[in-house]
Protein backbone atom coordinates (compact mmCIF):
# COMPACT_ATOMS: atom_id res chain seq x y z
CA UNK A 1 0.00 0.00 0.00
CA UNK A 2 1.42 3.39 -1.03
CA UNK A 3 1.24 6.50 1.17
CA UNK A 4 -0.17 9.98 0.58
CA UNK A 5 -0.38 12.95 2.93
CA UNK A 6 -3.34 15.30 2.75
CA UNK A 7 -3.73 18.57 4.69
CA UNK A 8 -7.11 20.18 5.22
CA UNK A 9 -9.10 22.57 7.36
CA UNK A 10 -12.34 20.59 7.16
CA UNK A 11 -13.03 17.88 9.74
CA UNK A 12 -11.48 14.76 8.13
CA UNK A 13 -14.19 12.59 9.69
CA UNK A 14 -16.56 14.02 7.08
CA UNK A 15 -14.44 12.72 4.20
CA UNK A 16 -14.84 8.96 4.49
CA UNK A 17 -11.18 8.36 3.65
CA UNK A 18 -11.32 4.73 4.79
CA UNK A 19 -13.36 3.94 1.69
CA UNK A 20 -10.79 5.65 -0.52
CA UNK A 21 -7.94 3.73 1.09
CA UNK A 22 -9.71 0.40 0.61
CA UNK A 23 -10.67 1.16 -2.98
CA UNK A 24 -7.29 2.41 -4.22
CA UNK A 25 -4.81 0.78 -1.85
CA UNK A 26 -3.42 4.17 -0.81
CA UNK A 27 -2.95 4.98 2.87
CA UNK A 28 -3.83 8.65 3.50
CA UNK A 29 -2.13 10.47 6.36
CA UNK A 30 -4.20 13.52 7.33
CA UNK A 31 -2.84 16.78 8.72
CA UNK A 32 -5.55 19.09 9.94
CA UNK A 33 -4.67 22.78 9.94
CA UNK A 34 -6.48 25.51 11.85
CA UNK A 35 -7.96 28.32 9.78
CA UNK A 36 -6.28 30.89 12.01
CA UNK A 37 -2.76 29.62 11.26
CA UNK A 38 -3.12 27.74 7.99
CA UNK A 39 -1.51 30.39 5.79
CA UNK A 40 1.69 30.21 7.84
CA UNK A 41 1.62 26.41 7.55
CA UNK A 42 1.19 26.60 3.77
CA UNK A 43 4.02 29.10 3.46
CA UNK A 44 6.39 26.72 5.26
CA UNK A 45 5.39 23.89 2.91
CA UNK A 46 5.99 26.13 -0.11
CA UNK A 47 9.32 27.45 1.16
CA UNK A 48 10.84 24.15 2.24
CA UNK A 49 9.33 21.91 -0.45
CA UNK A 50 8.27 19.25 2.00
CA UNK A 51 5.04 18.22 3.68
CA UNK A 52 1.66 17.11 2.30
CA UNK A 53 1.21 15.84 -1.24
CA UNK A 54 -2.29 17.32 -1.58
CA UNK A 55 -3.74 20.26 0.34
CA UNK A 56 -6.99 22.12 0.80
CA UNK A 57 -6.26 25.84 0.38
CA UNK A 58 -8.31 29.03 0.38
CA UNK A 59 -9.04 29.76 -3.27
CA UNK A 60 -7.70 33.33 -3.13
CA UNK A 61 -4.27 32.01 -2.07
CA UNK A 62 -3.63 30.22 -5.35
CA UNK A 63 -1.83 33.13 -7.00
CA UNK A 64 0.64 33.50 -4.15
CA UNK A 65 1.50 29.79 -4.11
CA UNK A 66 1.92 29.56 -7.88
CA UNK A 67 4.11 32.66 -7.74
CA UNK A 68 6.38 30.74 -5.38
CA UNK A 69 6.61 27.88 -7.90
CA UNK A 70 5.30 25.59 -5.16
CA UNK A 71 2.45 23.81 -6.96
CA UNK A 72 2.33 21.17 -9.64
CA UNK A 73 0.35 22.34 -12.68
CA UNK A 74 -2.59 20.19 -13.70
CA UNK A 75 -2.45 18.88 -17.22
CA UNK A 76 -5.57 19.27 -19.36
CA UNK A 77 -6.16 15.51 -19.25
CA UNK A 78 -6.07 15.64 -15.42
CA UNK A 79 -8.60 18.46 -15.30
CA UNK A 80 -10.93 16.84 -17.81
CA UNK A 81 -10.84 13.59 -15.84
CA UNK A 82 -11.90 15.48 -12.71
CA UNK A 83 -14.69 17.52 -14.32
CA UNK A 84 -15.28 20.50 -16.52
CA UNK A 85 -16.95 23.88 -16.53
CA UNK A 86 -20.40 22.27 -16.53
CA UNK A 87 -19.52 20.08 -13.53
CA UNK A 88 -18.72 22.86 -11.10
CA UNK A 89 -20.34 26.16 -10.15
CA UNK A 90 -19.34 28.99 -12.53
CA UNK A 91 -17.65 31.14 -9.89
CA UNK A 92 -15.56 28.41 -8.27
CA UNK A 93 -14.47 27.11 -11.67
CA UNK A 94 -12.91 30.55 -12.26
CA UNK A 95 -10.75 29.89 -9.21
CA UNK A 96 -8.63 27.10 -10.74
CA UNK A 97 -6.55 29.60 -12.72
CA UNK A 98 -5.02 32.97 -11.86
CA UNK A 99 -5.63 36.34 -13.51
CA UNK A 100 -3.86 36.55 -16.86
CA UNK A 101 -2.95 32.84 -16.86
CA UNK A 102 -4.86 29.96 -18.50
CA UNK A 103 -2.91 27.22 -16.74
CA UNK A 104 -5.03 25.12 -14.34
CA UNK A 105 -3.50 24.72 -10.87
CA UNK A 106 -6.34 23.43 -8.71
CA UNK A 107 -9.75 21.81 -8.61
CA UNK A 108 -12.70 23.29 -6.61
CA UNK A 109 -13.44 21.51 -3.33
CA UNK A 110 -15.88 23.45 -1.11
CA UNK A 111 -17.98 26.56 -1.75
CA UNK A 112 -18.44 29.55 0.51
CA UNK A 113 -20.72 32.53 -0.01
CA UNK A 114 -22.14 35.39 2.04
CA UNK A 115 -25.87 35.83 2.60
CA UNK A 116 -28.15 37.84 4.87
CA UNK A 117 -29.71 36.10 7.87
CA UNK A 118 -32.64 37.90 9.44
CA UNK A 119 -35.13 37.50 12.29
CA UNK A 120 -38.70 37.29 11.03
CA UNK A 121 -40.14 38.64 14.30
CA UNK A 122 -38.21 41.90 13.85
CA UNK A 123 -39.38 42.27 10.28
CA UNK A 124 -42.97 41.80 11.42
CA UNK A 125 -42.52 44.34 14.19
CA UNK A 126 -41.24 46.87 11.64
CA UNK A 127 -44.04 45.97 9.17
CA UNK A 128 -41.53 44.83 6.53
CA UNK A 129 -42.44 42.25 3.88
CA UNK A 130 -40.02 39.35 4.08
CA UNK A 131 -40.17 38.67 0.33
CA UNK A 132 -38.91 42.15 -0.60
CA UNK A 133 -36.88 43.18 2.45
CA UNK A 134 -33.47 42.55 0.88
CA UNK A 135 -34.22 42.20 -2.84
CA UNK A 136 -32.38 45.37 -3.93
CA UNK A 137 -29.76 47.77 -2.50
CA UNK A 138 -32.53 50.33 -1.95
CA UNK A 139 -34.86 47.94 -0.11
CA UNK A 140 -31.88 46.65 1.92
CA UNK A 141 -31.12 50.16 3.20
CA UNK A 142 -34.81 50.89 3.82
CA UNK A 143 -35.18 47.66 5.79
CA UNK A 144 -32.24 48.48 8.08
CA UNK A 145 -33.57 52.01 8.61
CA UNK A 146 -37.03 50.72 9.57
CA UNK A 147 -35.55 48.07 11.86
CA UNK A 148 -33.57 50.79 13.59
CA UNK A 149 -36.64 53.03 13.88
CA UNK A 150 -38.65 50.09 15.31
CA UNK A 151 -36.28 49.76 18.24
CA UNK A 152 -33.97 46.92 17.23
CA UNK A 153 -30.93 47.09 19.52
CA UNK A 154 -28.70 46.12 16.61
CA UNK A 155 -30.46 46.36 13.23
CA UNK A 156 -27.39 45.01 11.42
CA UNK A 157 -24.27 43.05 12.36
CA UNK A 158 -21.21 42.41 10.24
CA UNK A 159 -17.57 41.56 10.90
CA UNK A 160 -15.37 44.64 11.07
CA UNK A 161 -12.11 42.79 11.67
CA UNK A 162 -10.54 39.59 10.30
CA UNK A 163 -10.28 38.68 6.61
CA UNK A 164 -14.05 38.61 6.33
CA UNK A 165 -14.03 42.39 5.97
CA UNK A 166 -12.50 41.92 2.52
CA UNK A 167 -15.11 39.35 1.52
CA UNK A 168 -18.08 41.31 2.87
CA UNK A 169 -16.82 44.46 1.14
CA UNK A 170 -16.74 42.75 -2.27
CA UNK A 171 -20.49 42.87 -3.13
CA UNK A 172 -20.59 46.62 -2.52
CA UNK A 173 -17.54 47.27 -4.70
CA UNK A 174 -18.93 45.10 -7.50
CA UNK A 175 -22.41 46.63 -7.21
CA UNK A 176 -20.88 50.05 -7.88
CA UNK A 177 -19.10 48.74 -10.95
CA UNK A 178 -15.72 48.59 -9.24
CA UNK A 179 -13.04 45.92 -9.05
CA UNK A 180 -10.00 45.07 -6.95
CA UNK A 181 -7.41 44.41 -9.67
CA UNK A 182 -6.95 44.97 -13.37
CA UNK A 183 -7.80 42.17 -15.79
CA UNK A 184 -4.17 41.05 -16.02
CA UNK A 185 -3.85 41.00 -12.21
CA UNK A 186 -0.83 43.27 -11.99
CA UNK A 187 -2.36 46.52 -10.70
CA UNK A 188 -4.91 47.45 -8.05
CA UNK A 189 -8.13 49.30 -8.94
CA UNK A 190 -9.14 50.43 -5.46
CA UNK A 191 -8.43 54.07 -6.31
CA UNK A 192 -10.93 54.07 -9.18
CA UNK A 193 -14.16 56.08 -8.62
CA UNK A 194 -16.38 52.98 -8.84
CA UNK A 195 -14.45 51.09 -6.16
CA UNK A 196 -14.39 54.21 -3.98
CA UNK A 197 -18.17 54.57 -4.31
CA UNK A 198 -18.68 50.95 -3.32
CA UNK A 199 -16.46 51.36 -0.27
CA UNK A 200 -18.38 54.46 0.75
CA UNK A 201 -21.70 52.59 0.63
CA UNK A 202 -20.13 49.74 2.60
CA UNK A 203 -18.84 52.01 5.37
CA UNK A 204 -22.16 53.88 5.46
CA UNK A 205 -23.53 50.75 7.15
CA UNK A 206 -21.85 51.92 10.37
CA UNK A 207 -25.12 53.79 11.06
CA UNK A 208 -26.77 50.47 11.85
CA UNK A 209 -24.03 49.00 14.04
CA UNK A 210 -24.79 49.50 17.71
CA UNK A 211 -21.86 49.65 20.19
CA UNK A 212 -22.16 45.91 21.02
CA UNK A 213 -21.82 45.12 17.28
CA UNK A 214 -18.61 47.07 16.70
CA UNK A 215 -15.09 45.61 16.45
CA UNK A 216 -16.31 42.02 16.12
CA UNK A 217 -15.14 39.11 14.01
CA UNK A 218 -17.45 36.66 12.24
CA UNK A 219 -17.77 34.24 15.15
CA UNK A 220 -18.82 37.12 17.39
CA UNK A 221 -21.36 38.60 14.96
CA UNK A 222 -22.83 35.12 14.43
CA UNK A 223 -23.15 34.76 18.20
CA UNK A 224 -24.87 38.14 18.47
CA UNK A 225 -27.45 37.01 15.92
CA UNK A 226 -27.97 33.58 17.51
CA UNK A 227 -28.60 35.25 20.84
CA UNK A 228 -31.34 37.38 19.30
CA UNK A 229 -29.41 40.62 19.84
CA UNK A 230 -29.11 41.45 16.13
CA UNK A 231 -32.03 41.66 13.70
CA UNK A 232 -29.92 40.83 10.65
CA UNK A 233 -26.36 39.70 9.97
CA UNK A 234 -24.16 38.84 6.99
CA UNK A 235 -22.57 35.42 7.30
CA UNK A 236 -21.81 32.15 5.52
CA UNK A 237 -23.32 28.65 5.19
CA UNK A 238 -21.86 27.52 8.51
CA UNK A 239 -24.31 29.74 10.41
CA UNK A 240 -27.33 27.92 8.95
CA UNK A 241 -25.67 24.61 9.90
CA UNK A 242 -25.28 25.84 13.50
CA UNK A 243 -28.85 27.15 13.64
CA UNK A 244 -30.13 23.84 12.28
CA UNK A 245 -28.23 21.92 14.96
CA UNK A 246 -29.62 24.19 17.66
CA UNK A 247 -33.16 24.18 16.29
CA UNK A 248 -34.65 26.54 18.87
CA UNK A 249 -34.49 29.75 16.81
CA UNK A 250 -34.43 28.28 13.29
CA UNK A 251 -38.19 28.76 12.60
CA UNK A 252 -37.78 32.51 13.17
CA UNK A 253 -34.79 32.82 10.82
CA UNK A 254 -34.91 33.66 7.13
CA UNK A 255 -32.07 33.84 4.60
CA UNK A 256 -31.71 36.12 1.58
CA UNK A 257 -28.93 36.65 -0.97
CA UNK A 258 -26.97 39.87 -0.70
CA UNK A 259 -28.48 42.33 -3.21
CA UNK A 260 -26.52 42.91 -6.42
CA UNK A 261 -23.51 40.56 -6.85
CA UNK A 262 -22.84 38.06 -4.04
CA UNK A 263 -19.35 37.06 -2.97
CA UNK A 264 -18.40 33.44 -3.60
CA UNK A 265 -15.30 31.91 -2.09
CA UNK A 266 -14.31 28.53 -0.80
CA UNK A 267 -11.42 26.11 -1.00
CA UNK A 268 -9.48 24.32 -3.71
CA UNK A 269 -7.44 21.15 -3.82
CA UNK A 270 -3.86 21.45 -5.05
CA UNK A 271 -0.93 19.10 -5.59
CA UNK A 272 2.43 20.31 -4.30
CA UNK A 273 5.38 20.31 -6.66
CA UNK A 274 7.30 18.00 -4.29
CA UNK A 275 4.55 15.33 -4.39
CA UNK A 276 5.97 12.02 -5.62
CA UNK A 277 2.85 10.03 -6.44
CA UNK A 278 0.96 12.30 -8.81
CA UNK A 279 -1.48 9.62 -9.97
CA UNK A 280 -2.56 8.81 -6.41
CA UNK A 281 -2.90 12.55 -5.72
CA UNK A 282 -5.20 12.98 -8.73
CA UNK A 283 -7.27 9.98 -7.61
CA UNK A 284 -7.66 11.54 -4.15
CA UNK A 285 -8.82 14.80 -5.73
CA UNK A 286 -11.32 12.89 -7.87
CA UNK A 287 -12.65 11.09 -4.80
CA UNK A 288 -12.98 14.25 -2.70
CA UNK A 289 -14.83 16.12 -5.46
CA UNK A 290 -17.21 13.27 -6.24
CA UNK A 291 -20.91 13.93 -5.71
CA UNK A 292 -20.97 11.31 -2.94
CA UNK A 293 -18.29 13.00 -0.84
CA UNK A 294 -19.59 16.48 -1.61
CA UNK A 295 -22.96 15.44 -0.16
CA UNK A 296 -21.25 13.88 2.84
CA UNK A 297 -19.23 17.04 3.53
CA UNK A 298 -22.35 19.19 3.32
CA UNK A 299 -24.35 16.95 5.66
CA UNK A 300 -21.55 16.73 8.20
CA UNK A 301 -20.23 20.29 8.22
CA UNK A 302 -22.66 22.55 6.35
CA UNK A 303 -20.00 23.44 3.75
CA UNK A 304 -21.59 23.98 0.34
CA UNK A 305 -20.61 21.65 -2.52
CA UNK A 306 -18.79 22.86 -5.60
CA UNK A 307 -20.54 20.40 -7.93
CA UNK A 308 -23.58 22.00 -9.57
CA UNK A 309 -25.60 18.77 -9.52
CA UNK A 310 -25.54 18.56 -5.71
CA UNK A 311 -26.99 22.07 -5.43
CA UNK A 312 -29.88 20.89 -7.60
CA UNK A 313 -30.92 18.30 -4.98
CA UNK A 314 -32.56 18.46 -1.57
CA UNK A 315 -32.53 20.50 0.58
CA UNK A 316 -31.58 23.15 -1.98
CA UNK A 317 -34.74 22.75 -4.05
CA UNK A 318 -37.41 22.94 -1.34
CA UNK A 319 -36.05 24.72 1.76
CA UNK A 320 -36.19 28.52 1.18
CA UNK A 321 -33.10 29.07 3.33
CA UNK A 322 -31.00 26.64 1.32
CA UNK A 323 -32.51 27.99 -1.88
CA UNK A 324 -31.09 31.40 -0.95
CA UNK A 325 -27.65 29.89 -0.34
CA UNK A 326 -27.76 28.01 -3.63
CA UNK A 327 -28.86 31.11 -5.53
CA UNK A 328 -26.02 33.11 -4.02
CA UNK A 329 -23.45 30.41 -4.82
CA UNK A 330 -24.68 30.05 -8.40
CA UNK A 331 -24.94 33.75 -9.25
CA UNK A 332 -22.03 35.22 -7.30
CA UNK A 333 -18.51 36.25 -8.21
CA UNK A 334 -15.17 35.02 -6.96
CA UNK A 335 -12.22 37.16 -5.92
CA UNK A 336 -9.99 35.85 -8.68
CA UNK A 337 -6.61 34.54 -7.53
CA UNK A 338 -3.78 36.78 -8.68
CA UNK A 339 -0.16 37.72 -8.11
CA UNK A 340 0.61 37.82 -4.36
CA UNK A 341 -3.05 38.34 -3.53
CA UNK A 342 -2.70 36.63 -0.13
CA UNK A 343 -0.40 39.44 0.96
CA UNK A 344 -2.68 42.08 -0.57
CA UNK A 345 -5.62 40.60 1.36
CA UNK A 346 -3.77 40.99 4.65
CA UNK A 347 -2.88 44.62 4.04
CA UNK A 348 -6.36 45.46 2.78
CA UNK A 349 -7.88 43.76 5.83
CA UNK A 350 -5.68 45.86 8.14
CA UNK A 351 -6.69 49.08 6.40
CA UNK A 352 -10.41 48.27 6.44
CA UNK A 353 -10.38 47.07 10.05
CA UNK A 354 -8.54 50.20 11.19
CA UNK A 355 -11.04 52.45 9.43
CA UNK A 356 -13.91 50.57 11.08
CA UNK A 357 -12.21 51.06 14.44
CA UNK A 358 -11.65 54.77 13.84
CA UNK A 359 -15.24 55.17 12.67
CA UNK A 360 -16.50 53.54 15.87
CA UNK A 361 -14.44 56.01 17.90
CA UNK A 362 -15.53 59.00 15.78
CA UNK A 363 -18.77 58.50 13.79
CA UNK A 364 -18.35 62.01 12.32
CA UNK A 365 -15.28 61.04 10.29
CA UNK A 366 -15.28 62.41 6.75
CA UNK A 367 -15.67 59.05 5.03
CA UNK A 368 -15.03 60.28 1.49
CA UNK A 369 -11.74 61.84 2.55
CA UNK A 370 -10.63 58.97 4.76
CA UNK A 371 -11.41 56.26 2.19
CA UNK A 372 -9.61 58.16 -0.57
CA UNK A 373 -6.57 58.97 1.57
CA UNK A 374 -6.13 55.53 3.10
CA UNK A 375 -6.76 53.66 -0.14
CA UNK A 376 -4.24 55.81 -2.01
CA UNK A 377 -1.60 55.16 0.66
CA UNK A 378 -2.31 51.42 0.60
CA UNK A 379 -2.13 51.13 -3.19
CA UNK A 380 1.08 53.18 -3.41
CA UNK A 381 2.74 51.10 -0.69
CA UNK A 382 1.73 47.74 -2.19
CA UNK A 383 2.68 48.63 -5.76
CA UNK A 384 6.09 49.91 -4.62
CA UNK A 385 6.83 46.87 -2.44
CA UNK A 386 4.89 43.59 -2.50
CA UNK A 387 3.49 43.96 -6.01
CA UNK A 388 6.60 45.52 -7.55
CA UNK A 389 8.47 43.51 -10.18
CA UNK A 390 12.13 44.19 -10.69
Amino acid sequence: MSDLTFSCMIDPQALGLDAFQSRFGVHVHVQRFDWGNVWDDLLRIALYGQGPDVSEIGNTWLGSLTGMNALRPLMSRDVSSLGDQATFLPAVWQGITTLGDHQSWAIPFLTDTRVIYYRRDWLERADIKETTAFESPESFTETLTRLQFSGAETPWAMPTRSLDVVYTLSPWVWAAGGCFRTADGWRLCLNEPEAQAGMRTYFDLHRYLSPPAQALNTVETDSLFRQGRAAAVISGPWLLHLLKQDGTVLPDVGVAPVPAIPYVGGTNLVIWRHARNKQAAVELMRYLTSAEIQRRCFEGTGNLPTRAEVLDEEPFISDPRYQALAKSAKSGRVLKASYRWAAVEQHLMNMLSQLWSDLAADPQLDLDSEIAKRTAALVENLERTILATW
